[in-house]
C-alpha cells in the first residue's frame, strides 16, 4: 500500500511526499522479508528511479547496485538482472560514465537475448539507450544501427505510430544523415507515419 502511495506520487513529482512512503515501506519489508528480498530490490530501485527524476543520478548509483546484487542471487542469467543492468546503466549514462554504461547495456543485451529471443520491449528500451550513449560520444553509425534495431522492434510490437516506436525512428534517421549514409535515412523516411 506505501510503495503504490509513493509510486503515484513520484508520477505526480511530489517527491518529498513520496520519500518517507519509500523510506517507511522498505523498513518494514527488511524486517519482514530480509535484507536480500527481491521486494527490496523493487523499492531500491523505485528510490533510484525518484533520484533520478530529481536529477541526482549519483544518489541513484549505490540504489542501483545494491539492487543489482539482490537481484543477481535469482542467478545471473535472470530477466531481473537484465532490468537492473539497464537501469544502472542509465544513470551511469546520466553521469557521463559511458565505459561503465556500455558494458552495462551490453550485458543487458546479452541477457534479454538468451531469454527472450531477439524481440522484446526490454531488448526495444536497452538497445535505445545505447544507442543515446553512442550518439553522445558521437558514434553516429553504431547508433544509428542500435536506433534502427530499437525501432524495428518497437515498431512490430507497438506499431508505427507509437511515441517511442516514431522517436526511435527519427533517431536512427538523424544518426544514418550524421554518419553519412543518406540512403539509409531515406529508406527509414519513407517508414515515417503521416502527421496528423
Amino acid at each position: 500500500m506505501l510503495c503504490k502511495l509513493a509510486e503515484s506520487l513520484i508520477g505526480l513529482q511530489r517527491y518529498d511526499e513520496a520519500s518517507p512512503l519509500l523510506e517507511e515501506a522498505l523498513e518494514i519489508r527488511r524486517r519482514r522479508q530480509g535484507d536480500d528480498h527481491p521486494s527490496v530490490a523493487d523499492l531500491l530501485s523505485l528510490q533510484a528511479r525518484m533520484a533520478g527524476a530529481r536529477g541526482d543520478p549519483e544518489a541513484a548509483i549505490p540504489l542501483l547496485e545494491r539492487a543489482l546484487q539482490i537481484r543477481r542471487k535469482l542467478g545471473e542469467n535472470s530477466p531481473a538482472v537484465g532490468l537492473a543492468l539497464n537501469n544502472l546503466g542509465y544513470s551511469l549514462k546520466q553521469l557521463k560514465r559511458y565505459d561503465e554504461a556500455r558494458e552495462d547495456f551490453k550485458r543487458a543485451l546479452e541477457i534479454y537475448h538468451a531469454v527472450y529471443g531477439k524481440k522484446h520491449p526490454e531488448i526495444g528500451s536497452t538497445l535505445f539507450n545505447l544507442a543515446d550513449l553512442e550518439q553522445q560520444v558521437g558514434e553516429a553509425g553504431s547508433a544509428a544501427q542500435h536506433y534502427s534495431q530499437a525501432y524495428e522492434i518497437w515498431n512490430e510490437l507497438r506499431g508505427p505510430t507509437d511515441r517511442t516506436t516514431v522517436d526511435a525512428l527519427n533517431r536512427a534517421i538523424a544518426m544514418y544523415e550524421s554518419a553519412g549514409e543518406s540512403d539509409k535515412a531515406a529508406a527509414l523516411r519513407g517508414a515515417l507515419p503521416p502527421s496528423p
